[in-house]
């Protein structure tokens, strides 16, 4: 099952396009019930924390071209 709110290409569209399929009012925004409803629906608005390589590190160390580069990056940034 899709979900219509977290499948839509919401950038692709037009702001009245939008403003249709959030099913909102623009000058009042959403009334108390209406938020905690898409709050238990939806959740809160929040990207999740993936671990990465800080663009320090990518800067002293950019990535090398090919396989073997891949490699020799990784163990060099577990290092540190």
């Amino acid at each position: 099952m899709t979900n219509k709110i977290t499948e839509t290409s919401w950038h692709t569209m037009q702001i009245d396009e939008v403003i249709g399929n959030v099913v909102t009012n623009v000058n009042t925004g959403l009334n108390l019930t209406e938020v905690e409803d898409r709050l238990r629906k939806y959740g809160h608005n929040q990207l999740e924390e993936k671990e990465g390589v800080s663009p320090i590190m990518l800067f002293l160390y950019p990535p090398l071209e090919g396989d073997r580069g891949r490699v020799i990056r990784k163990s060099v940034l577990f290092h540190f």
